[in-house]
């Protein structure tokens, strides 16, 4: 009888995925746009963003206006007298007269979750290697080594099985963290069976912020010239500020191109303070 191939460790998939990771090639200039789109309450929403980064100096450039209000006329803008009733307030400007309060709840920001300073090649830790054992070092071959693994990986890794993911074979890999829940997101990765780079991943929480660090995201990748990007990041309800429901969101990320040099028109410099909520990724 024919033996069975052995299974393959899943600690060796996942040591070989963060070396591939690490070690692949980089391009000097990305130019792309992202898409952040959902369903807010019953009306779908989408903002798109015109970005570039560069990886050597770790500098991203975002359009801090999006495409949609970029397109919308200003405002026009009417001279009038405000003197709202609410009570409780008896300011009083330098020259004596009344003062003006705004009343009421701050008017929704026209980017549905903020102006993503957001790059395709964000890897969520896999690209930082945390273990000193050799590419090429059998890791389940003696229990002396089994229990420095253990120790030295922030996660405990399984394998649930192998799959296809876009007609790509993957091993599904399950993690678990052995510390630092928040910090060390990743819970389940799709590898690719042939060159260790990623093809999925879920994450508990995702940026910087609440509530989109409270929920679960899909993350799906792709491969291009040999380098792993990400493709999007879904989540499906968010409980924003002021009582909003976002569902079924998408941060994608479109038209990558790949430049060798630095040319090309810089985008506008706007004043952060002036820009509202902005999406970011731990470093």
């Amino acid at each position: 009888m024919e033996a069975l191939p052995p299974t393959p460790d899943p600690y060796t998939i996942f040591m070989r995925a963060r070396s591939a990771i690490t070690m692949a090639q980089r391009a000097a200039r990305i130019e792309y746009t992202i898409s952040v789109s959902g369903v807010d309450g019953a009306v779908l929403r989408s903002n798109h963003y015109s970005a570039t980064y560069r990886p050597e100096v770790n500098e991203i450039d975002v359009d801090a206006i999006s495409v949609e209000e970029s397109r919308e006329a200003p405002p026009l803008i009417r001279d009038f007298d405000v003197r709202p009733q609410q009570t409780g307030c008896e300011c009083q400007p330098d020259d004596g007269g009344p003062l003006s309060v705004g009343v009421g709840n701050p008017e929704r920001s026209q980017d549905l979750l903020g102006v993503p300073h957001l790059t395709p090649t964000y890897m969520f830790g896999l690209d930082s290697p945390t273990v000193s054992n050799p590419l090429g070092q059998a890791l389940s071959s003696g229990p002396k080594l089994i229990a420095a693994v253990s120790t030295e990986h922030n996660y405990a890794v399984t394998l649930v099985d192998e799959r296809a993911i876009d007609d790509s074979p993957t091993y599904h890999l399950r993690l678990t963290p052995l510390h630092d829940p928040k910090r060390l997101r990743l819970r389940e990765l799709w590898i690719g069976t042939f060159d260790y780079l990623p093809r999925r991943a879920v994450i508990e929480g995702n940026f910087t912020t609440a509530p989109l660090t409270d929920v679960p995201w899909i993350i799906d990748f792709s491969v291009m010239n040999g380098e792993p990007l990400i493709v999007r990041e879904t989540a499906s309800t968010l409980f924003l500020p002021h009582q909003q429901v976002v569902t079924d969101v998408v941060i994608a990320f479109e038209d990558i191109g790949e430049r060798s040099g630095l040319s090309g028109a810089p985008l506008p410099l706007i004043d952060p303070a002036l820009i509202g909520p902005v999406l970011l990724e731990p470093q």
